[in-house]
């Protein structure tokens, strides 16, 4: 709903509230004058024409207060509709630029990494060649190594976060020795199959013999 419809069912209940105001306020006065002329029929005829206004005009006040209720409600329902609409476009944003800013932070920390490469070599370079330190030590620079730990840390929180829920990883497929190849198919056969198992060569420890399955 528009402000235009709402101001329009308030503009209509106000008016039918000045008229019920002002017809009561003829009846009162015309009743006040049968007491004094009891017998005239203009007054009688002025009551009873108030009296079917008044009705007429409570009727209609009950309709557009029901009206305005009507058209607040759906005004806040479309209000609550917007509202929940820039919730999720919001959250939409959030989600967006919390992805540039991470992939800010990670373009920032290689950019850190590879200016503190050169910072450790050319810090022996100075204490090899010219007895002094290098750049690396000088305070601005510091800044940066600090800012560097800084977003390693965040990283490595924000892997951890990112691997909370997900599933385990499967453990690795075991892989089995010849003598365990040979023993399983040995103890695990059909009923009427007949397994003959005969060691060729000795592993010696090196967990790689010789042995020879052959069906009976």
């Amino acid at each position: 709903m528009t402000t235009k419809e709402q101001k329009t069912a308030a503009d209509k209940v106000q008016k039918l509230q000045a008229d019920l105001v002002k017809v009561r306020a003829e009846l009162d006065n015309n009743r006040a004058k049968m007491v004094n002329d009891p017998t005239s029929d203009a007054i009688a005829q002025a009551i009873t024409t108030g009296q079917i206004k008044l009705e007429a005009i409570n009727k209609a006040l009950n309709n557009a207060l029901d009206e305005q209720r009507r058209v607040e409600i759906e005004a806040q329902r479309e209000a609550t509709r917007d509202q929940v609409k820039r919730i999720y476009d919001l959250e939409g944003k959030a989600e967006r630029d919390k992805r540039a800013v991470y992939n800010a932070i990670d373009a920032l920390k290689k950019d850190l990494d590879e200016l503190q490469i050169g910072a450790v070599e050319h810090n022996k370079l100075t204490n090899k060649y010219q007895q002094r330190r290098g750049y690396i030590a000088k305070s601005d620079y510091r800044l940066l190594w600090r800012l560097q730990t800084d977003l390693e840390k965040l990283q490595k929180q924000k892997r951890y976060i990112d691997n909370l829920g997900k599933p385990p990883a499967p453990d690795p497929e075991r892989k089995f020795t010849e003598l365990q190849k040979a023993v399983h198919q040995a103890r695990y056969h059909a009923p009427d199959e007949g397994v003959e198992v005969k060691l060729l060569e000795n592993d010696y420890g090196t967990g790689d013999p010789v042995y020879r399955v052959k069906q009976r």
